[in-house]
């Protein structure tokens, strides 16, 4: 196999800017860092300077390394560098010195050295700038990568096999090269194609094998798409030049990995079967967790924008520092220095940032990408700025040599995907349990030590990041959930009901529409088919939910759920995809009547009060959406109707719900804080049973559809549950 792909460039690392310093005579006396550069800490530049041209070692290196970077003219506004180390280290193997530069005007500029591992220092450990920093000669300085000038270069693919080789052989954590049933359909791209593009494989899932998933953006232009008019002839193959660039770069990074298979979503699902679609994607979670990596396209906006890129020149140079008669009795000491690479969104890889935000990836706000990085074992991201890596052990990229322990956004798949071996773990529970703990604390604490409470935290923290991203097809809210819902029900051994998770039935029908100021378009109810009125997946746009996560604990319900039934799936093949279905709850209703608003426009919450009459008298909250603490003019006295909040489910609620429609509040709980008592419910209008649910389904009791959710309100004169319960009755009903 070929270390890099043909027809593409095998490139360097940019010429680097190389300066030869030599340190002055008496260099050779000294044994020891002065007081300056020694110990680290902050430091007139200009005594740095003096240091320097008296000998020191350390010095002379710092100021050569800003001198040569900011250049002469620029060098006299320096008032103060500071060095900077993580507290109470005086350096990481993976993380360079950082050398903060204060210009006498105020602004600042970061400039990170760092030296390249070299099998030399290993057969000559008296020598080289790790031996002399040991010996004090030099600041110590930790070991970093030259970035190279273009991602299909030959240094890339030679690391991301070294990646993929190290985690299969020596991750423990991972798993293993075993061969895995293949997709439905996969496309062949092995050495021995029978021609130069790949070729489609109908598999039916019975044939074994290794192979590459892709994660990438379809775009504005439509990718290439399979069809039932091309996949007979696709099985003969598919010409090279023919696949958008996209493609044939990852049938390249296949090749170079040598990996025989690749599956990409447009080219192995019909495009043109609503049945083959709704199938496949409820196989989304074996088809990621099984493929051996997935290939981020990270930098590329669609099918046409290629993976490969050249790097921006900031990214890629380096400045060269051959210090030969620095360090007494050694000549090794080389030292590279380049503008900070700082970390960008989500914390995967380094950019060089220059008073900007560091760039991000469009695979980032895309919905149905996020299953895809969360259910993957290894993730290979190609961005803008460099290669990164991600697996269950560890978090790596182009410019560090070490990986890092994945962090929270990644904790996921720690605790789900490939959950980490736990010792004297007896069941698969008690080591989901373990394993919850042990990589995230806060999630834990926030749940009480509790493994279903700690899930359904999990669960929401997916929906938050999930609705906060764009969908093209709206619709596809809930099928773009379903591999990380079917994996986490398994791993939890619940079900699952459009969105809730049964153990925490009551927790998963208080969700809340949540006020974005930026988004593009108001959200909106979807057509009834694809999720029933009190599941998130009913609506489009951003969601949290009552109460928040870290007050998870304070929630305490006052409402049976006797049972949530699936009463139609819009495909059977996907029972974690859209649908119909009901909940039968018991609890406190009152009758309210909704007025109008105060004020026009989406997104405003409203304050209410109650009356014996069952009338809500609303008006506009604050213009920023954010929930008031102060109760409604005139203050309500302590034996005064209750009062709270409504918030609606959509941003145009008055097509759901307005002052001619009767409205019920159903209390669902109370949150306890202390003294204070919160009480929280779900808004709901009276509906028809339609054909959907279909007329004999035993329903027989009052239905209702969800309109919104109520927070009451906290303060002087704050409603009980017990004030609600005076202007209403319990009752047993469906929610649709």
């Amino acid at each position: 196999m070929e270390s890099a792909p043909p027809n593409y460039p095998s490139c360097s690392t940019h010429p680097p800017v190389s300066v030869h310093f030599v340190g002055p005579p008496m260099l050779s006396d000294l044994h020891s860092l002065c007081p300056v550069c020694g110990d680290l800490k902050i430091k007139v530049y200009k005594e740095m300077c003096r240091r320097a041209s008296e000998g020191c070692p350390g010095c002379s290196l710092l100021r050569t390394v800003v001198s040569k970077l900011v250049g002469e003219d620029l060098e006299h506004g320096i008032q103060t560098l500071e060095v900077l180390l993580p507290v109470g280290v005086r350096v990481e193997e993976n993380r360079p010195l950082i050398l903060r530069l204060i210009m006498t005007d105020g602004a600042e500029r970061n400039i990170e050295l760092f030296r390249q591992q070299a099998s030399s220092e290993s057969e000559r450990p008296h020598h080289g700038p790790a031996a002399c920093a040991a010996r004090g000669w030099l600041p110590p300085i930790a070991v970093a990568r030259s970035v190279s000038n273009h991602s299909a270069s030959a240094e890339c693919l030679g690391l991301a096999r070294q990646w993929l080789n190290n985690c299969l052989e020596n991750h423990t954590e991972c798993p293993g090269h075993e061969q895995v049933n293949l997709p439905t359909r996969v496309l062949y791209v092995g050495a021995d194609s029978i021609t130069s593009g790949p070729q489609l494989v109908i598999t039916n899932g019975t044939q074994k094998g290794s192979y590459i998933a892709l994660s990438h953006r379809w775009g504005v232009d439509r990718p290439m798409r399979l069809t039932a008019k091309t996949i007979n002839v696709w099985q003969h193959g598919i010409p090279f030049e023919a696949l958008p660039q996209t493609f044939r770069d990852a049938v390249a990074i296949t090749r170079a990995l040598g990996i025989d298979y690749l599956w990409v979503d447009s080219l192995c699902i019909l495009q043109d079967s609503q049945e083959d679609w709704a199938s496949e994607s409820g196989k989304m979670a074996d088809t990621y967790n099984n493929a051996i990596l997935a290939i981020a396209a990270d930098q590329s906006a669609g099918c046409n924008g290629g993976i490969f890129a050249a790097r921006p020149k900031d990214e890629a140079e380096v400045l060269t520092l051959k210090l030969s008669t620095s360090c007494p009795g050694c000549s090794d000491c080389t030292f590279f220095a380049r503008w900070q690479r700082s970390r960008s969104y989500p914390f995967i890889n380094h950019s060089v940032v220059h008073g900007t935000a560091a760039p991000t990836s469009g695979l980032h706000s895309r919905g149905w990408t996020l299953q895809e990085r969360l259910l993957s074992r290894r993730m290979l991201h190609f961005t803008s700025s460099e290669l990164a890596w991600e697996c269950t052990k560890e978090v790596a990229c182009e410019c560090r040599p070490q990986g890092t322990v994945p962090g929270q956004y990644l904790v996921f798949r720690r605790a789900f995907v490939n959950p980490l071996p736990v010792a004297r773990a007896i069941t698969e529970q008690e080591q989901l349990a373990a394993a919850l703990k042990e990589i995230h604390g806060p999630l834990f604490h926030e749940g009480g030590g509790d493994l279903s409470n700690i899930v359904q935290l999990h669960w929401w923290l997916v929906v938050f990041e999930f609705t906060a991203r764009s969908l093209t097809v709206e619709t596809d809210r809930l099928t773009a959930l379903a591999g990380i819902a079917d994996l986490l029900c398994r791993r939890s051994v619940q079900e699952y009901y459009f969105g809730v998770l049964s153990d925490h039935a009551v927790r998963g029908l208080l969700w809340r529409n949540r006020r974005n100021t930026n988004r593009r378009r108001p959200s909106r109810r979807l057509p009834t088919e694809y999720a029933p009125s009190w599941s998130f997946g009913s609506i489009t746009g951003r969601v949290g939910a009552v109460p928040n996560p870290e007050r998870f604990t304070l929630l305490q319900p006052a409402v049976k759920v006797h049972s949530i039934v699936r009463r139609r799936l819009l495909s059977e093949a996907n029972p974690y995809g859209p649908g119909i279905g009901t909940v039968d709850i018991e609890g406190c209703m009152v009758r309210v009547r909704v007025g109008l608003p105060v004020e026009s426009g989406y997104s405003s919450k409203k304050h209410a009060t109650a009356t014996k009459e069952g009338r809500v008298l609303f008006t506009v909250a604050d213009d920023n959406g954010l929930l008031h603490t102060n109760p409604p003019k005139p203050i309500p006295r302590r034996n005064a109707p209750p009062w709270g909040y409504f918030e609606p489910d959509v941003d145009g609620y008055e097509e759901e719900v307005d002052e001619t429609v009767s409205a019920y509040l159903l209390t669902m709980g109370w949150i306890a804080n202390g003294r204070q008592e919160q009480t929280v419910g779900l808004i709901l209008v009276e509906s028809p049973v339609d054909g959907d649910y279909g007329q004999n389904d035993g329903i027989g009791r009052a239905c209702f559809r969800r309109v919104g959710i109520f927070v009451g309100g906290v303060g002087f004169g704050e409603p009980k549950m017990s004030k609600w319960a005076h202007f209403g009755a319990n009752r047993r009903v469906h929610l649709l």
